[in-house]
Order: structure tokens, then sequence, then C-alpha cells
């Protein structure tokens, strides 16, 4: 993991001062040596590994807030640190902003599903998240890149054909056009709903808990929404912010809200 995380380090400190680069690899350098003294803790004094994992946790996700290395490494790294730390919630908070990166890192995907098997709040999907689970089935298979050059043959494909057929140099194409064309509009509305429903839609992380989720922005005033807490790791979309509370949509379509507190923006 170390030499990974110095090559991300050492690109990031091409654009970045040599005080800052310097203060980066420090940084990792005592998180790496953190996850070492937690490591060696869990025979000796496993009471205080969490507490080492943590400290780890922490300051990897400095360098990537301070210093704006935004990487798969660091954030894959920060949330293995969590879930050892015994913090779920946070873990799947940062596999996610690491997801966001590379869909397709494999390690990542690992770490991530068996995080969420963790999670002691079971929401079954609705008709929405299905749908986009759907739209998105290429999600973790096929890189952007691919799909983007997929979309870009398939267009060219079909503008060639409908010129050949113009020249005369080719005949009865237009089903083969309009099959590319299609192809193509496909991967292209693929790639926009990738965008709009994991980059533009606000997403957060229950990571304090369990949190009681109320009908309205006060627990005074509106009684809970459910009998079961919600237990940090669940996932869900922010809609509004209200008066230190926040107005959320779970997986299954279930409206409520939650102290601001209570989460982290994914």
């Amino acid at each position: 993991m170390m030499r990974a995380l110095l090559i991300a380090l050492a690109l990031a400190a091409l654009a970045a001062s040599p005080a800052a680069a310097q203060d980066a690899e420090s940084l990792l350098a005592s998180a790496e040596s953190a996850m070492l003294d937690a490591e060696r803790a869990m025979e000796a004094d496993p009471e205080l590994a969490p507490e080492l994992y943590a400290q780890a946790a922490a300051r990897y996700e400095r360098i990537i807030a301070e210093h704006g290395i935004d990487s798969v490494e660091l954030h894959r790294a920060a949330g293995n640190a969590r879930l050892l730390a015994g913090e779920p919630g946070r873990a799947i908070a940062s596999y996610l902003r690491a997801e966001r990166l590379d869909p397709t890192d494999v390690k990542t995907a690992q770490s991530l599903a068996y995080a969420r098997s963790r999670v002691g709040t079971t929401i079954t999907p609705g008709v929405r998240s299905r749908t986009e689970s759907a739209l998105l089935w290429w999600r973790g298979r096929i890189p952007r890149e691919a799909l983007f050059l997929g979309a870009v043959i398939a267009f060219v494909g079909a503008w060639g054909i409908e010129i050949m057929i113009v020249l005369g140099t080719r005949r009865l194409g237009h089903v083969s056009a309009a099959i590319l064309a299609i192809v193509s509009v496909a991967l292209f509305g693929s790639l926009v709903a990738e965008r709009y429903v994991h980059q533009s839609i606000d997403r957060g992380v229950i990571v304090a808990g369990p949190t009681d989720a109320r009908s309205g922005p006060s627990d005074v005033v509106y009684p809970r929404s459910f009998e079961q807490q919600l237990m940090p790791g669940v996932e869900f979309v922010v809609l509004e912010h209200q008066n230190g509370w926040v107005h959320i949509r779970l997986a299954d379509g279930r409206e409520t809200w939650v102290t601001a507190a209570s989460f982290e923006r994914v």
C-alpha cells in the first residue's frame, strides 16, 4: 500500500510546493506508522488498536483535505483504517469516494461490499434505486474511458455509413447506421446518467449512531419515523437542509430527517 500511496503523493507534489509535499509525505509516514502500531496492538492490547486505527484514518484524511490529493489509494486506505477502528459508516463513506474516482477498482469494490455487510440496518432498494442500478449496469465492469470510446466509434460509424449511402458506395445501410446511432446514444446516455446519479446528486452516509430518524426537523416536535434506528453505514440521498437537520431519501424510497451531525457527504 505504501508504494501506491507514495506514487500518488509524488504525482501531486509536481503541482505543489516543496513544503506542502514534505508535509504530505510526513503525514503519510505517520499514518502508516499508526497502522503498524495498531496491528501490533491487536495482539498485545486489543482495546488500544481501534484508537490507533482511527488515528491512522484521520491522517490519511488530512492528506486528502489539506493537500487536495484526491486519490483512490488514499480514500481506500482511510476506509480500511476506519473499518478496522470499528467505524463502518465512515469506512463506507471513504470507499464510496474511492469508487466515485474509479468504479472499476476491484479492491475498493471488495472492501465496500464487506463494509456494507457490517451495517445493522437492512434497507431493500425501491423502484428508483433499482432503475438507477439497471441504467448503470456497466459501472464497476467497464471503464468510463472505454464506454466513451465505444460511443464515439459508434457515432462515427453511423455517420460514415450514411455518407457512403449518399455517395452511392454503399446500399441498404440505413438499418446498420440506425443501430450504431442507437448504440452511440445509449452509451453517451449512460455516461450522462452516471454523472447525474453519482456526481450531481447530494449523497450521504450515517456515520454516528444508532441514529433516530424523525418525521420532521426536530427531536422534540416530531416523532420517530421508524421503530428501528438507522445504524452507521446507511446510505441515502440528501434532499434539503434545515436548522441542523437534513431531509433524506433512503434506498427504498422512504423520506425522513436526521441530524446534520450524524452523517457525512460522499
